[in-house]
């Protein structure tokens, strides 16, 4: 099977991601900080062999965890108004150990400051719990 990667929306706010192992539909909210966008993504991920799930799951968990950071630094850096310069390469991706210790973990839901991953059978989805 080829790797599939569309836009489903003319607004690019939508996208789906389809390989052998997994089924995912992305969707970007978008919440404004002086007139900045500041994107959160929505992640739907269908596992379709059971084999990777734990592999995603971490990944996921990685992922999510960065963009917490990223997009809090983002928002820090909007908001003071004596920085003026904003460095990505100040945030770095943590080990699995590490990032899963930013989530508080209530049976098959993972809740962080952003965001929620409720993991079942065959499906991991994050949502954005902030203030949009």
């Amino acid at each position: 099977m080829k790797h599939i990667l569309k836009w489903i929306d003319n607004s690019n706010k939508v996208a789906l991601y389809e390989s052998e192992a997994v089924k995912t539909k992305t969707t970007n909210c978008i919440k404004k900080v002086k007139d900045q966008e500041i994107i959160y993504y929505e992640r739907n991920i269908t596992i379709k062999k059971d084999l990777y799930k734990k592999g995603i799951f971490k990944f996921i968990v990685i992922l999510t965890d960065y963009e917490t950071r990223e997009n809090e630094a983002y928002i820090n850096f909007l908001n003071d108004d004596h920085t003026y310069k904003f460095d990505t390469n100040k945030i770095h991706y943590k080990k699995y150990d590490q990032a899963i210790k930013s989530f508080k973990k209530k049976g098959n839901t993972y809740t962080n400051k952003d965001y929620q991953i409720v993991v079942t059978k065959n499906k991991i989805k994050t949502t954005y719990i902030g203030i949009r």
